[in-house]
């Protein structure tokens, strides 16, 4: 078989042609590679928490009582997320005689309903010893808390924070309002009778209804004081308890010897070493704007809350932004939350302490706060 006739000077010019061909190959194969290889997926954060459900021993108010504590404490552990952040929950329920389930106030549970968290309703309460696991993502950033939903569960104590916070790419549009980072205030009622007492006179059905009345306390962050206020009784307090006194360092030091009111029961006042009922103090610097989360827990109470000397800007209203607006105190109902901007404005002199009263109190009647019996409870803003 006869070859096909090549001249020898078409030889070098194929041989230059393929390389030429081969060396552009070589180049243009890492761009193409890498321009077709999709960036890794980001994998979205997820936080695992267990909890133990269960009475216990506590004294919110300088006064001992049965409570629904979580791991031990009360209030429950604080929950701070990242909008698009998965929180897996596992419940434990250590309570013996009655159910439990799990609210998560004002997570929108899109495709998560079986995790709302209401009873008969998206799950059967969980059984005495038995677990249930939520898992849901909080997707929406804000102001919530968290608390039973069973019976009169949240005002035996069993609630928390959940603050959910905005992404970088999110961003919230006042976030650069403030500089001075954030304060978080949970309000809630107390009251001293038990709430199988409470709700057996709200459901009674042969006698008339029988009202609880105001609460003994209003807690601030889980705390409040029953028999002494923190700061000084004017005519305005002893106007709503004429028994009202001030609470006195001195006595309740005496009572720190008492190992049986103050090491076990920790009744023995608010400046006890390790007291449940401590004042509640926020150290802020002078010439920053801080924001002010506040929830309202309450079973009952509306309340009212007001900084000393200090204007608030509403910003945020359950959850969501609002056009800003400045008000001198502002009224929470149940389950409302909202964050406020506060600007610590005052120079603090020799004439002028540094230390402001935050002042939370019922609403009666025509939306007064003098006209309640029950005596507002108060936390120290405290410039350094």
């Amino acid at each position: 078989m006869t070859r096909p006739h090549t001249s020898s000077s078409e030889s070098p010019l194929m041989v230059h042609l393929l390389l030429c061909c081969t060396f552009l190959l070589a180049l243009a194969a890492p761009a193409t590679t890498a321009a077709s290889v999709p960036a890794p997926a980001l994998t979205p954060a997820k936080q695992n928490m267990t909890w133990d459900v269960e009475y216990i021993l506590w004294s919110p108010d300088c006064q001992q009582r049965v409570m629904i504590g979580i791991n031990g404490k009360f209030p429950g552990p604080n929950i701070t997320a990242r909008a698009g952040e998965t929180l897996s929950i596992t419940v434990n329920n250590k309570l013996h005689t009655e159910g439990l389930v799990i609210h998560w106030h004002g997570m929108r549970q899109v495709g998560t309903p079986w995790a709302d968290g209401t009873a008969s309703i998206s799950q059967c309460a969980i059984s005495p010893g038995d677990s249930f696991t939520y898992e849901f993502v909080a997707d929406k950033p804000g102001t919530y808390f968290y608390h039973g939903h069973f019976g009169m569960q949240r005002a035996a104590g069993l609630y928390g924070w959940l603050v959910v916070n905005a992404t970088a790419e999110q961003d919230e549009p006042y976030r650069r309002d403030y500089d001075g980072g954030e304060l978080r205030m949970l309000l809630s009622d107390w009251y001293h009778d038990n709430v199988y007492a409470q709700a057996a006179g709200l459901e009674q059905k042969y006698d008339h209804f029988q009202w609880v009345g105001e609460p003994q306390t209003i807690l601030i962050n889980g705390r409040g004081q029953y028999d002494c206020m923190l700061g000084a009784v004017t005519r305005f307090h002893r106007g709503i308890d004429r028994r009202a006194r001030t609470c006195v360092r001195g006595k309740e030091a005496k009572l720190c010897g008492d190992e049986e009111r103050c090491l076990r029961r920790s009744e023995c006042g608010p400046y006890c070493p390790q007291s449940q009922c401590a004042p509640v103090v926020f150290d802020v610097e002078p010439g920053r704007t801080y924001r002010l989360r506040i929830a309202s827990t309450t079973s009952l109470s509306a309340l009212n809350v007001q900084v000393q000397g200090h204007d608030l800007t509403v910003v945020e209203a359950d959850g969501n932004p609002v056009e800003p607006f400045t008000v001198p105190d502002i009224d929470i109902y149940s389950g409302e939350s909202y964050s406020v901007l506060l600007t610590t404005n005052h120079t603090p002199t020799f004439y002028r302490s540094g230390s402001f009263w935050i002042s939370v109190g019922c609403i009666r009647g025509h939306l007064s706060v003098s006209s309640a019996k029950q005596r507002p409870s108060s936390q120290n803003f405290k410039y350094q």
